[in-house]
């Protein structure tokens, strides 16, 4: 925004009035601004590229978004959002995503944020082949190679072997769900998706087995 623009905006909100089109005489109005940026304007202010009295007319109640970066656990959600949204765009029997996919996109430094996210999504909704999940195929490469991930599902958690003693199910369970939480270090998220089930069964599993 220039200068001249800012300081249009300024008198505007100093006398929250205007003239319409034609008219010889000001309206006064009672509005809301709501305004977003991803430059530090108070660097802006130094830099004289942003007006000190605007700055403080629009920052009433500053909201700061983290990047995705720093906002790991909502990467499950925002995907899981825009599989269900681009199953309908693009008519697409995909409902889910590989739990070796999601950890690749977890890993990821996200530099577009959220809109980079909702893109990589898009793009993999079109490519899938593979019927109802995203895999790691269908990520773009640059993402891959910046994670390093393997591949091999050789890495998910398995049982190796059995106690002579034996084991129950509920230990075999409870021991599964301990071991995959730590492994995606207490995302309930991507544990319920490598565990194949819901965040609500899960929820109900580590409350039954007093894992909270």
């Amino acid at each position: 925004m220039s200068l001249g623009l800012q300081s249009k905006l300024l008198r505007f909100l100093q006398e929250m009035a205007f003239e319409p089109v034609g008219g010889a005489t000001s309206r006064n109005v009672d509005v809301r601004i709501i305004t977003a940026t991803n430059l530090d304007l108070h660097a802006e202010i130094r830099a004289g590229r942003f007006l000190n009295d605007l700055l403080y007319r629009i920052e009433v109640a500053p909201i700061r978004v983290p990047a995705l970066r720093d906002r790991r656990n909502d990467i499950c959600l925002l995907v899981d959002h825009f599989i269900r949204q681009f199953a309908r765009q693009y008519n697409k029997v995909v409902q889910q995503i590989d739990p070796l996919a999601m950890q690749v996109l977890i890993d990821y430094s996200w530099p577009g944020n959220v809109r980079e996210l909702k893109n990589t999504i898009a793009r993999a909704m079109i490519l899938s082949s593979t019927g109802k999940s995203i895999t790691v195929d269908d990520l773009p490469s640059k993402i891959r190679n910046e994670t390093g991930r393997s591949v091999s599902r050789e890495n998910l958690p398995l049982f190796k072997s059995i106690p002579d003693h034996g084991i129950t199910l509920r230990q075999m369970e409870t021991e599964l769900i301990q071991k995959t939480l730590a492994k995606h270090q207490g995302n309930k998220s991507l544990t319920a998706l490598s565990l194949g089930i819901s965040r609500k069964t899960l929820y109900e599993k580590i409350e039954r087995y007093g894992l909270i």
